[in-house]
């Protein structure tokens, strides 16, 4: 669904940030510079939440592994495809294993972990 905002300029205090997000205001039926604007699309009482990207929840994966100190001299790889993470490699012990497995599983947006991780043996 293709929904028309406009951008708000404001007037931004020196040292201030001057970014100023979208606003969530329809555009005006017709835009002198842009032509006419995109038909608002009905809604659905039963539409879906935004989803995440798989770049975007790839990257919370590895930051959040990468949080870990357990996991600080393992060597994990994360691919994401369609939310569903896959994790790959070698960690120290089946205690990493697990828990690499059940930090992924509450990154936001994640709804499969296919946890392919070996445990080294001593």
């Amino acid at each position: 669904m293709i929904i028309p905002f406009n951008l708000s300029l404001v007037e931004v205090p020196a040292g201030q940030p001057a970014y100023v997000a979208p606003s969530a205001v329809p555009a005006p039926e017709t835009n002198k510079r842009n032509g006419p604007s995109v038909p608002e699309q009905p809604t659905s009482s039963t539409a879906q939440p935004s989803q995440r990207s798989d770049a975007q929840i790839e990257t919370d994966v590895v930051h959040a592994l990468d949080s870990l100190k357990a996991l600080k001299n393992d060597l994990i790889t994360v691919t994401t495809i369609q939310s569903e993470v896959t994790l790959s490699g070698t960690v120290s012990s089946d205690a990493s294993r697990e828990l690499a497995e059940w930090t992924v599983s509450h990154v936001p947006g994640v709804t499969t972990v296919h946890n392919n991780l070996a445990a080294r043996t001593r």
